[in-house]
């Protein structure tokens, strides 16, 4: 299954779609980031060139980490050919990248490349010493809270895989080969 999330429903009506038990579940988890981090949450997203050079740098940092990186080699690609890419795309508007952080330091990273109004979930990874905080939850629903104003945005598509973070999130799939 190919998972999706439809940006069109709007945050208000995506967020009804869950159950009330996940809804509470969601919550519980972005508040106790919240208080993990003194009350409020510190992210950033990333568009531009100058700022997507940024997020590389701190998303690195926190991809030699990951599970994704050091088991999977599937973290986010070191080496110049990639960044080229990935900043080529942001001079077209078409990549954003976003970061989690605690007390200043990067938590989390997700960086979406975008065309046409679709924007790809290629590269999540947070480091595995926050996990107990949930992390990746919490800036995956940062990212589409923030995608959900964007009207240029219509879809939010995790790729193939069939992860439970993908399920979760998701709003419909379709088969795939």
């Amino acid at each position: 299954q190919r998972f999706y999330v439809d940006l069109d429903l709007g945050s208000e009506a995506y967020l009804k779609s869950f159950s009330s038990k996940s809804r509470s579940t969601f919550k519980r988890k972005i508040r106790r980031f919240a208080d993990f981090c003194g009350g409020e949450i510190q992210w950033t997203a990333y568009r531009t060139p100058e700022e997507m050079e940024i997020f590389y740098d701190l998303a690195r940092q926190v991809s030699v980490r990951t599970y994704q990186e050091r088991l999977l080699d599937a973290g986010l690609p070191a080496g110049e050919t990639f960044r080229k890419q990935m900043l080529g795309k942001a001079a077209l508007g078409k990549a954003q990248g976003a970061l989690l952080f605690h007390e200043g330091r990067p938590v989390s990273y997700l960086y979406s490349p975008s065309d046409k109004g679709i924007v790809r979930y290629e590269y999540l990874g947070y480091d595995p010493e926050f996990s107990r905080w949930s992390p990746g939850v919490v800036l995956q629903w940062l990212v589409l809270e923030q995608l959900f104003q964007d009207p240029d945005m219509t879809l939010f598509d995790f790729l193939e895989g069939e992860t439970p973070h993908k399920r979760f999130f998701a709003t419909g799939s379709r088969s795939c080969a």
